[in-house]
């Protein structure tokens, strides 16, 4: 076969809007939304080390804004396994809006890894966005901790 003819690879499983039974499961508990998503930061930042297009800088300052989203989940997470949460994080639709912002960097991890998105400011600006809903999130968490205890 020449390099220039395409091999079609037909992928086995569920279409997508078949994975909703996954998606409501994971979404019923923070633990398993957070054991799902734990490792798109780490991923992330070990494609970023090697992409030659993005300058050190680049790099340093998606690095930051990763670590910060990695810090804040691990803060969730002990939050909810100390059961200092209270039970809020496993809320579902507490849980649910944390897989979502989670959901959207495993989508840009995707688009990067895929050659969708390439530009080191696209990749820093949606990082960035990403990080802040996800602050807000704790921020909201920490109001419902001290407004229901």
């Amino acid at each position: 076969m020449s390099e220039q003819e395409s091999v079609k690879v037909e992928v086995l499983g569920p279409e997508p809007d078949e994975l909703q039974d996954l998606i409501e499961y994971l979404g019923r508990s923070f633990y398993r939304a957070y054991r799902a998503t734990s490792s798109i930061t780490w991923d992330f930042w070990l494609n970023l080390t090697n992409d030659v297009k993005f300058s050190d800088k680049d790099k340093t300052d998606i690095a930051f804004h990763l670590g910060w989203i990695e810090g804040l989940t691990d803060a969730l997470r002990l939050a909810s396994e100390a059961s200092a949460d209270h039970g809020i994080l496993d809320r579902p639709e507490v849980a649910k809006q944390f897989l979502w912002i989670m959901s959207d960097l495993a989508a840009l991890y995707e688009d990067y890894i895929n050659g969708k998105v390439q530009e080191s400011s696209k990749v820093f600006e949606l990082i960035v966005d990403i990080q802040n809903r996800l602050a807000n999130f704790y921020k909201d968490f920490m109001i419902l901790l001290r407004t229901e205890r």
